[in-house]
């Protein structure tokens, strides 16, 4: 697995595919490329599992998170495109989605 290919474990949080039907419905009511809506997606998606992960998992979790501006763009993108999120637009900017990310559930 490349480096970027761990980005996965981060994005399985926003595919329709892995998420409840109220999830998703909650989901997408929000525009995923809207910095003020992105505490909403984290809360919604990511923070109870995150949260509920033992040390080991949640330091793996920041750390692809910490590496995520390193990853290759191209490798990225074609990531993003795999996954059907339930938004109306397509993640624009996934460096800083990813950095409020880390912020929103990683700030000590």
């Amino acid at each position: 697995m490349s480096n970027s290919e761990k980005l996965i474990s981060w994005l399985k949080y926003l595919d329709v595919e892995y998420l409840d039907d109220a999830t998703c419905e909650a989901l997408a009511k929000l525009n995923i490329n809207n910095p003020n809506d992105v505490a909403e997606i984290v809360s919604l998606a990511m923070k109870d599992e995150v949260v509920n992960l033992n040390e080991i998992s949640r330091k793996s979790m920041k750390n692809i998170l910490d590496e995520v501006g390193s990853y290759p763009e191209n490798s990225v993108r074609h990531l993003i495109e795999r996954i059907g999120m339930p938004f109306d637009e397509p993640l624009i900017n996934y460096k800083v989605f990813f950095s409020r990310v880390r912020e929103l559930l990683f700030s000590e």
